[in-house]
Formats: C-alpha cells, structure tokens, sequence
C-alpha cells in the first residue's frame, strides 16, 4: 500500500499554493465535529447521497480491527447530562436503495423526541436558545427523503460556521452557500456539488467505490483526495488513486476541548455540531473546526 499523506494545520497553513483537494462523504443527520473539519479543509465537498443506505457500517480502531457500530447517515450524538445521547431517525426500509431514495418514518414522533433532547439538553448553554430553536425549526419541515433532511442540517450548520444570515428554504439554500463559499472566508471550501445531480452515472455503474471517487476528481478538476480511516479500512484502494494521479490524503484533526455543559459526565469529543454551536461563538467555533 502506498504511504500516507496527511494533513495538519501546520501543513494546510503554510501550502498557500495547494492543488485542488475533493472529499467525499455521505450526508449524515447533525454530523459529528470532524465531518465538518474535512468538509471545510477540502475545495470541493461531495455529498454522495447516491450511494447505498446502510443502518450500520464497520469502522477502523485505533488497533486496526473492524468494529461494526451505528451508521450516522440516520444518527447523531449530543450530550446530555448523563453523557452521549444517540438520536435515530426512524427509515421506511425498501430494499438497497440510495440515500437519496431513502424515506423517514413519520409515523413515529421523531421530531418531537428529537426536538424535546435538543431543547432539555442545550437551551440554558450559552447560544443555546437561537441554536435550538433553529434545529427544532429544521425539523417540522417534512423531509422526502433522508438525504433531503441530512443536507438541510449540514447546509445550516455551515451557515451558522460562515456567519450568514439564515438560509432560504429548499433547493435554493445550496446555491447561496456556494455564492458565500466563493468570497473569503477562514476555510478551504469552495463548493459543495451533490453526487446524484452530478453529470456522472451511478456508483453501482462502476467496478467499484475507487472508480467512482477516480471519475469525480476528474470531472471537477481535483489532484486530491481527503478520506478518513473508516474509507481506507473499508472501501479505498490508495494505489489505484496515486496511479490514477489523484493524490490521497487521509484526515489527521483531534477535537480539542472546548466549553460544554454537564462538566460531571466529562469532556465528550467529535459530538454533534449541535453541541458545539450551542456552547462556543464563532471564533472559538472556527479555531475547533480547523484544529488550531
């Protein structure tokens, strides 16, 4: 296997002349703090929503097994004062279809459990309120598919990072992120692109996952491929990429502490970007989020 590249903020600070970096990840329901920190440290984020959905996935251990755990394509984590509190959103099950395909179970009351967690947990942290009342209105919305309420999360959750006023509702929302995402700002990401509208035929169409991240670098231009330990134990062939010409580069960000409430269960690292909205202001948000 081909050695690894990694990137640390020492490296992404001082390589001002960087080569056009694309991550790919599946779109995941409030995702953890280091979703974020690789969407934000890549040009260009695909949101692969055309690949299959799945309730549980095998990740890598510090030891190099497989431990197979809960997917977050249908989870997140937030902190509550016994500790970490998973929510689930509920999937009308069809067979192995993509997550953009995948429908929510609005027969269970999910978004009025989920809503009351966030509520019990953050509304007295110190941005509490305006956080949980923009999750809470996030989620009245009904969603045609799982995709569809995971990228209004996400979409949300960078906007309160990039400091915009609130987005507008639909498929509208993602253009005007792309429009902030074109002026400054303290992140590498220039553009979000979703795989099942991308000029490119479905996963299933090629040899395999390898291939289909091969044909997105080359349909948008990138020499680069940001992934992390769970895609290089499960699915990635990194000499397939490196002779293809497309350079690895494996994510190598620790979630600092930071201020959270319930300081009797501990620091919990890498929870929902809920938690970390709700606790710190934009500045202490940004240097978390880019590991400095």
């Amino acid at each position: 296997m081909a050695p690894l590249q990694t990137a640390t903020p020492d490296t992404q600070r001082s390589n001002k002349m960087s080569p056009v970096r694309l991550c790919g990840y599946q779109p995941q329901y409030f995702p953890r703090l280091h979703y974020f920190a690789r969407i934000l440290d890549a040009e260009i984020f695909k949101v692969s929503d055309a690949v299959q959905y799945v309730r549980r996935h095998v990740y890598a251990t510090a030891e190099g097994r497989g431990k197979t755990d809960v997917s977050y394509q249908s989870h997140t984590v937030i902190k509550s004062a016994h500790g970490p509190q998973r929510l689930g959103l509920p999937i009308l099950h069809d067979g192995k279809v993509p997550i953009f395909q995948t429908k929510l179970d609005y027969h269970w009351p999910w978004v009025h459990d989920h809503s009351q967690a966030i509520l019990l947990s953050y509304s007295k942290a110190r941005f509490g309120p305006r956080i949980v009342s923009q999750a809470s209105d996030l989620l009245q919305v009904s969603y045609q598919s799982l995709a569809d309420l995971s990228l209004a999360t996400i979409l949300w959750a960078l906007s309160r990072i990039l400091d915009m006023t609130e987005l507008p509702r639909g498929s509208i929302a993602l253009d005007h992120l792309n429009r902030r995402l074109a002026e400054p700002h303290p992140f590498r990401l220039k553009r979000i692109i979703i795989a099942s509208q991308a000029p490119l035929p479905p996963p299933q169409d090629f040899p395999d996952a390898t291939e289909w991240i091969i044909a997105f670098c080359r349909q948008y231009g990138a020499d680069e491929y940001y992934y992390g330990g769970t895609a290089a134990a499960a699915y990635l062939d990194l000499d397939r990429l490196i002779k293809a010409g497309i350079t690895p580069v494996i994510q190598d960000w620790k979630c600092q502490e930071y201020s959270q409430r319930y300081p009797q269960a501990g620091f919990i690292p890498n929870l929902s970007i809920i938690d970390l909205l709700a606790n710190e202001d934009r500045t202490r948000v940004v240097q978390i989020l880019q590991g400095a």
